[in-house]
């Protein structure tokens, strides 16, 4: 079996038809973007394929009622300036590393230029493309390459959505006010989804929210189209059954194609609905008619209007890059003074079950997208990086030099319980607490939640420019919110004609 089919059964299937799927599989793997391996690692992450996917299904875990319900809070919902404010965040910081030149080892910006089908050193290698007249049929690939280098830059770690509602507004000739309320929309259905089935996901080796955009992404788009609640709930279920299975272990060994998920899953997200939307409803999936929901009990089982309401503003952002399973161990060394690494004698990492398990799982030798998870690695590279006094980027994840590995080696990690464990995914205390101890007998501790913040006024706008600055994007906040949303591209930047 070759690399392109192998990655396409990884994706769960992805966009369906063979033109729609083959030829970007095609692309992918000859661009150099490594999948899964066929045999997961006996170490490593269970392999989704065993599992029942009734335990994850929208239909079976919430009923038709209630996503019907859902559908009818996301297609009418009205947010308030602090809402819309959050969503321009949010907004802004997808722009800004989907305009960004992938770093390099992580996704390598030859790969990205040959999907563009562009010379790596122009300015087309940059990924983030208007629509601009493209049919139907193009606006997938387009989501495709805005979002492919987003996840190791990203701030922000929250739903699945943004490129295709970008795509879905601009060639809808929505407003920018239009696309901020669907993304509200679509992070209060990307939260109510996670609380209901996360934790089964996870049980099953499948990482949530590479899984979830196609839901998500079906809400936003299907509100950003004016479908009405009816439509927008086919839109959601039809997604749910076709979205792509990402499982924890394409980058627990360091596959790249980790990249791929969210992007697969926005686009078929974005399909369902614009299929929808072009011909009407059609048939639910067969389980939505004829089989009963399986209630499984726990907290988030019900739709909360308020809760979703406000996923957007409670979006998390990462003080650092990588997983936010590092975020409280990294806050907890933060609280630190620094250390010569090479004084370290130990460091014992205590941290939610859940982040001592994604660390279990990873293996440090598979590359940067590996050892974002692989807490010794994270710790040891970011303990150096503090004492060089410089800024923790992505591209530090690159580096695994003997030095590093020394000090990995060093680090000991626990899983222990700072809440109920059988909480929704959504509502888990993530903290960590780390004890660091010197050769010559110096003990430091510090104990910290996830870390995670509004950034500081200015600084989402400030890395925007760093990242976007040359690229076909205007400055979202310069922009009214009835401004068209077509307008977030410069003129004269014409985005490629669809086929």
């Amino acid at each position: 079996m070759n690399a392109a089919t192998a990655l396409f059964e990884c994706l769960g299937g992805g966009v369906r038809g063979p033109r729609a799927t083959g030829r970007w599989m095609r692309d992918w793997v000859a661009a150099g973007f490594r999948p899964p391996s066929r045999a997961p690692r006996p170490e490593g992450p269970p392999d989704p394929r065993g599992a029942d996917p009734a335990r994850w299904r929208l239909d079976r875990q919430a009923g038709p009622g209630e996503v019907r319900r859902a559908a009818r809070w996301a297609a009418g919902a009205r947010f308030d300036g602090r809402q819309r404010a959050a969503a321009l965040d949010f907004l802004t910081d997808a722009l800004a590393v989907g305009a960004a030149r992938p770093p390099p080892g992580i996704v390598p910006e030859a790969a990205a230029a040959a999907i563009l089908g562009a010379p790596a050193s122009s300015d087309a290698a940059r990924l983030w493309r208007p629509v601009g007249h493209r049919r139907a049929a193009g606006l997938a690939p387009a989501v495709l390459w805005n979002r492919l280098p987003g996840d190791a830059l990203e701030l922000h770690a929250g739903p699945e959505i943004a490129a295709a509602a970008v795509a879905a507004a601009e060639r809808g000739g929505r407003t920018l006010g239009e696309l901020l309320d669907a993304l509200a929309a679509g992070a209060g259905i990307s939260a109510w989804h996670r609380d209901l089935v996360g934790a089964a996901l996870e049980d099953a080796g499948v990482h949530s929210p590479g899984a979830l955009a196609a839901v998500s992404t079906a809400a936003a788009v299907s509100r950003l189209l004016g479908c009405g609640p009816r439509r927008m709930a086919a839109a959601m279920l039809r997604a749910d059954r076709r979205m792509p299975i990402h499982p924890y272990r394409a980058f627990a060994e360091g596959a790249t194609v980790k990249l791929a998920y969210g992007a697969w899953g926005q686009a078929v997200g974005l399909r369902e609905a614009l299929e929808i939307a072009a011909v009407g409803l059609r048939a639910l999936p067969d389980t939505a008619a004829g089989s009963p929901p399986v209630r499984s009990g726990g907290e988030g089982r019900g739709f909360d209007e308020a809760k979703a309401a406000a996923a957007i503003t409670a979006l998390a952002f990462k003080r650092r890059p990588g997983s936010r399973a590092l975020a409280p161990t990294f806050a907890a060394l933060s609280a630190m003074p620094r250390f010569d690494p090479d004084r370290i004698a130990s460091v014992e990492v205590e941290t939610y079950p859940f982040s001592a398990l994604l660390s279990s799982w990873a293996d440090p030798d598979g590359g940067p997208i590996a050892r974002q998870m692989h807490l010794p690695a994270a710790v040891a590279l970011f303990l150096r990086t503090r004492f060089r006094g410089e800024p923790f980027r992505a591209d530090a994840y690159r580096a695994w030099d003997p030095g590093v590995r020394s000090l990995a080696r060093r680090v000991r990690v626990e899983a222990r319980d700072f809440g109920n464990p059988e909480a929704p995914p959504g509502s888990r205390i993530r903290r960590a607490r780390v004890r660091v101890t010197t050769r010559d007998g110096l003990v430091r501790e510090a104990e910290a939640n996830a870390g995670y913040a509004p950034p500081p006024p200015g600084a989402l706008r400030t890395r925007f420019r760093e990242l976007a600055g040359g690229s076909a994007l205007k400055e979202p906040w310069t922009l009214a919110p009835d401004a068209p949303a077509r307008d977030l591209f410069r003129a004269g930047e014409p985005g490629r004609s669809g086929r």
